[in-house]
């Protein structure tokens, strides 16, 4: 830090909570906004897409991510007589933690742990939804890769800073009648899913 103080610097925060944290336990440092950015090209889909029944999640496999929630959702989807299956992509310390709940749950046909891949955007467009898990984060970039690839998207609220920025995103593509529901990370009281798509909604209980 020292160095940092005997040189001009200018810290980029890629969110407002970035920002604030920033200011808050760095005082005396300027901070400039930078909103993460995606290629929207990677994303795009060609109409030739086969949408496969099945939920995708991207994220390291670590206990902040949340992915329990997911392979734990897919039980609950499975024991309500949905025909659905998961993809895990990432790879971290709670994979094995996460394959010993896939077997415990008899979801071993119904759940890949595919690690990491060099296009995970050929599963967004492929799949029938992103389920995004996080219990925290400031930021969640694939929210925006999802949003490229036109897939709906169920979330839960990262500590209300996907709200927030979900109403940033609404603002900037004018999309007034676009919501998504967030979820409380371990309240499996209902499931309700609200379909992101060029701004149009539908949602079923």
């Amino acid at each position: 830090m020292q160095a940092y103080k005997k040189r001009k610097t200018l810290f980029l925060a890629i969110s407002k909570d970035t920002q604030a944290y920033i200011q808050e336990n760095l005082p005396g440092f300027e901070s400039a906004l930078m909103f993460n950015a995606i290629d929207t090209k990677r994303f795009e889909r060609t109409g030739n897409e086969v949408v496969e029944n099945r939920l995708v999640n991207i994220g390291s496999l670590v206990e902040k991510k949340g992915q329990k929630l997911a392979v734990e959702t897919l039980g609950v989807l499975r024991d309500r007589g949905v025909d659905v299956s998961l993809v895990l992509l990432g790879e971290g310390e709670m994979r094995t933690e996460l394959e010993a709940l896939v077997a415990q749950l008899g979801l071993k046909d119904k759940v890949l742990l595919k690690g990491k891949v060099d296009f995970p955007e050929e599963y967004l467009k492929s799949s029938l939804l992103y389920f995004h898990t996080a219990k925290y984060e400031p930021f969640g970039l694939v929210l925006l890769e999802a949003m490229a690839a036109q897939i709906p998207i169920v979330t839960t609220d990262g500590k209300e800073n996907f709200r927030r920025n979900i109403k940033s995103f609404e603002k900037k593509w004018n999309c007034n009648n676009w919501d998504a529901y967030c979820a409380d990370v371990y309240n499996f009281t209902f499931f309700k899913i609200y379909f992101y798509n060029s701004c149009k909604y539908s949602n079923i209980h």
